[in-house]
């Protein structure tokens, strides 16, 4: 009964629920992925006058 209501109040059941609905990137596509979120932070941070 006190997991169900950890489970409830952490919004564990839906978390659960939203993964098994994702379907992983595959190697290539997960490496762009990641490319282009390292180029986005760094022309941010370069923005903030960050180096």
């Amino acid at each position: 009964m006190i997991e169900e209501a950890i489970r409830r109040d952490l919004g564990l059941d839906d978390l659960a629920e939203i993964w098994a609905k994702v379907t992983p990137a595959g190697e290539e596509e997960g490496k762009d992925l990641a490319g282009d979120e390292i180029r986005a932070m760094r022309t941010e941070r370069r923005g903030e006058g960050g180096t």
